[in-house]
């Protein structure tokens, strides 16, 4: 959910207002997409989140935590040794495009100032962070090469050029008359005249004016009414007038499944039959929208998803050729049935000279139809014919055994794969997914390049009152459920999870008594962190702590459990996202 240049208005002020005079403490980079700038400043630190996630390009300020790799990329390094230390003189707006620039100077050679800028081009794909000094790129996170583009090269020692179109006008200094006639002039509709004429206009602003006009979005400007011309230069001057004059209300439009729509610096009357959420700051309005996308923590995520569900459908398919070959195995007693039968032939010495032999079944309990065809190998004896049957016989049996426990280890497999992709569904914080990474490779699904040392601290697991201010906890993941389970929970304390299904250990703290308002939170809970969450009936058992072990050599998060009893949930949304809001 991209902002577009008026957004970045309001932006641009704030980071000015807290920013400016800061220092540079610490540089990281999550992942190839994330920088963060931790600037302190007197009695107050801050956190700069930087993104050029192509689906979501930001930059803001957070209070969100973030999990560093041990080993900083290049580029994290690069700008670490340019502009850690330096104090921010200026931040400020290409024009109203989607640009911010953080100009930070630095002592140079002979303890000189010198002044570097930290270019922040948040465009979709396109998306960059460049240093530059004097103009001159010294490096940027995408370097764009003469094979990637032959318009604007974004390489080390090379000019920096504006990724803008020259050709559009920056509307807060285009005189008023200008913007009439061009208009008059127009032969595009609205909508394409707004965002092809001037720099900072995206889809929802263009959307907006031509709502507020009241005309509609594909007719084309010559063929409006001089009322509706006159409307529409109306409300592009108003808005103008708007963005001059500092009047924002940062806004998220949400719809009714939680899904964001916009997030603009004003209110959208457009999208007014949606849920409107407003902010006391654009990176407030950013930061809660990152929740429900995902921002922070999308390109891992992403990632291991995607493993996990590779490794699922792998052995999903070896189980349909296992349960296929259990099937022929299972034919064993029919084979063993023909060498008896040809065991039965007086002349069992004597070669048949034939592929069939029709022979009579003894073992059918069908007087009217007794006689059975049996395929052969002609150039042998009915009895090695016989012992060939036999042989196969005890390969079939063999078989048989080997594939029961095949099929026993591959669904057992499929079944913990399951449990990290309800993990995987419920992850939300980036500690979270380093958990899930650690327990892939722990298990040998993803190869870490460098030596693994395992995670030795788990994040805490999430924590709910209820309303009777009793607390229940929930392991959003395999390594979080064993610590749940076995660390911090005591003996008396109740432990739930959905009947078999993979899902999140619930642990409910004991008391003299647990109310069954209080039981069924817990239950609720269970069914949202699970695979389950979206179904209905859901079966949730529970017992007492100390009924639930862990038997010697299991994977993460698997228990068996006694002495339980279950309870029958339909889910409640509303009540989950009161209670984990």
């Amino acid at each position: 959910m991209s902002l577009d240049g008026f957004s970045m208005i309001p932006l641009c002020r704030e980071l000015k207002d807290n920013l400016l005079g800061g220092r540079i403490d610490r540089i990281f980079q999550p992942n190839k997409t994330t920088i963060i700038i931790n600037i302190r400043q007197p009695g107050k630190n801050h956190c700069l989140f930087i993104s050029v996630n192509p689906n979501n390009p930001t930059i803001n300020l957070t209070e969100a935590e973030f999990n560093n790799p041990e080993t900083p990329p290049n580029f994290c390094m690069f700008l670490r040794k340019h502009i850690e230390d330096g104090r921010i003189s200026e931040i400020f707006q290409t024009a109203t495009d989607r640009v911010i620039n953080l100009a930070i100077d630095v002592i140079g050679k002979g303890g000189l100032i010198e002044t570097k800028v930290l270019v922040i081009e948040l465009m979709g794909k396109y998306s960059n962070i460049i240093l530059l000094q004097d103009n001159i790129i010294l490096d940027a996170l995408k370097k764009i090469g003469s094979t990637m583009s032959r318009i604007r090269l974004v390489l080390p020692n090379k000019e920096y050029f504006l990724p803008q179109d020259p050709d559009k006008l920056n509307i807060l200094t285009t005189d008023n008359n200008i913007i009439k006639k061009l208009l008059k002039d127009s032969k595009q509709t609205p909508y394409k005249f707004l965002l092809q004429t001037f720099i900072g206009f995206g889809p929802i602003t263009a959307k907006e004016i031509i709502f507020r006009s009241r005309i509609s979005d594909n007719i084309t400007i010559q063929d409006l009414t001089l009322t509706q011309l006159t409307q529409l230069e109306q409300n592009i001057i108003e808005f103008k007038t708007l963005i001059s004059n500092n009047l924002e209300n940062p806004t998220l439009i949400i719809n009714e499944h939680n899904k964001l729509l916009a997030i603009a610096a004003f209110n959208l009357q457009h999208l007014a039959s949606f849920t409107t959420q407003s902010f006391s700051s654009i990176s407030k309005a950013i930061d809660y929208s990152a929740k429900l996308i995902g921002e922070y923590i999308a390109p891992e995520k992403e990632t291991l998803k995607k493993i996990v569900t590779n490794e699922i459908n792998k052995l999903s398919n070896k189980l349909i050729v296992l349960e296929k070959e259990l099937a022929l195995a299972q034919d064993a007693e029919s084979v063993k049935k023909y060498g008896d039968l040809l065991l039965t032939i007086p002349n069992s010495n004597e070669t048949p000279f034939q592929e069939f032999i029709l022979i009579n079944d003894w073992f059918s309990e069908d007087p009217y139809n007794n006689e059975i065809s049996i395929k052969i190998n002609p150039l042998q004896t009915y009895l090695e014919n016989a012992n060939a049957y036999y042989n196969k016989y005890n390969k079939l049996k063999r078989a048989q055994e080997l594939l029961v426990v095949q099929l026993t280890t591959t669904n057992s497999e499929l079944t913990y794969l399951k449990t990290i992709e309800a993990s995987l569904e419920h992850a939300e914080a980036l500690s979270e997914l380093r958990e899930i990474k650690d327990e892939l490779i722990l298990e040998n699904y993803l190869k870490e390049q460098r030596k693994f040392k395992p995670k030795q601290k788990v994040a805490n697991p999430l924590k709910v009152i209820t309303p009777d201010n009793t607390e229940i906890f929930i392991g959003k993941n395999n390594f979080q459920n064993d610590y749940l389970t076995f660390k911090l929970a005591q003996p008396n304390d109740l432990w739930l999870h959905v009947k078999d299904i993979p899902g999140s250990h619930i642990i409910i703290r004991s008391k003299n008594h647990i109310s069954d308002e209080t039981l069924e939170i817990a239950a609720q809970l269970a069914v949202h962190f699970s695979k389950a969450k979206n179904s209905s009936k859901v079966p949730v058992d529970y017992t007492f702590k100390k009924n639930v072990k862990k038997p010697n050599g299991t994977k993460p998060g698997f228990v068996n459990y006694t002495n339980e009893k279950s309870l029958i949930i339909d889910p409640n949304f509303s009540l989950i996202e009161k209670l984990i809001q």
